[in-house]
């Protein structure tokens, strides 16, 4: 359910970014990997990911500039890298 839910916010918003780009209106889409918070502090293998706030800062920087981003570059090596293995 989750993974349906967040596929269909990603995809709606695309639409609607398409469809509102020619009034000027531009949509972001963001899908978003792990940040560091108290509850990923506890699994070592998220130790290298960014704070809140240094993802916030990179995530922001990308807005009126893409249509879709990972908003931090790790987070957007990481996806490519699954997809790679996957297909």
């Amino acid at each position: 359910m989750y993974s349906a839910t967040k596929t269909f916010v990603d995809c709606f918003a695309q639409a609607l970014s398409y469809e509102y780009e020619s009034k000027g209106i531009t949509i972001q889409s963001c899908m978003p990997g792990t940040v560091l918070t108290n509850i990923t502090k506890k699994y070592g293998e998220f130790q290298k990911m960014p704070s809140p706030e240094t993802y916030c800062k990179s995530w922001l920087a990308t807005i009126g500039k893409a249509r879709w981003t990972h908003g931090y570059w790790k987070h957007a090596i990481d996806a490519s890298f699954v997809l790679f293995v996957k297909f």
